[in-house]
């Protein structure tokens, strides 16, 4: 493809990556929603929102490459977020899974929108801490199973 044929489809180098970031960002979400849907209860259901959300990134190398290697992708602390929608999306889903076991009593009565919001936060810190700060290939079987069994469970001792 020439320079020229390929400008017809984005205005610049800049924007044509974005678009392919988010189209990456996209089957992401969508390899999500495909294991949520799947899961019929409430527990099922935030597991496999959990699991398929961190656990993506582990077969999609090209694309973790392109995380390590622009950390703008994927701010912790963003002024702007370049991805607002897709991420906007991400925190529409969470929410969904969380009024759901609201909604059949497996959940604690919670405000939705705020708990999904400090839920997003957390997997961005998982999501940095695992895959883009680390070469830790034990990431999975340590830090993020450790850290989804406090966001279940609790730390305090029953």
């Amino acid at each position: 493809m020439t320079n020229a044929n390929l400008y017809s489809y984005a205005k610049s180098k800049q924007a044509l990556y974005h678009d392919a970031v988010e189209y990456a960002m996209k089957k992401w979400q969508n390899y999500v929603k495909a294991a949520v849907s799947k899961a019929e209860d409430p527990i099922e259901q935030i597991n496999a929102l959990f699991d398929s959300a961190i656990t993506y990134l582990s077969g999609d190398k090209d694309f973790c490459s392109i995380l390590k290697n622009d950390p703008e992708l994927f701010p912790m602390f963003p002024n702007v977020d370049p991805f607002e929608e897709v991420n906007k999306k991400s925190v529409k889903m969470l929410e969904s899974v969380l009024s759901n076991g609201i909604k059949k009593g497996v959940f604690l009565d919670i405000e939705v929108a705020r708990v999904a919001h400090i839920l997003f936060a957390i997997y961005k810190g998982l999501i940095i801490e695992g895959y883009i700060l680390s070469d830790d290939y034990n990431f999975l079987k340590t830090t993020y199973y450790e850290a989804k069994n406090i966001l279940l469970n609790g730390i305090l001792k029953k």
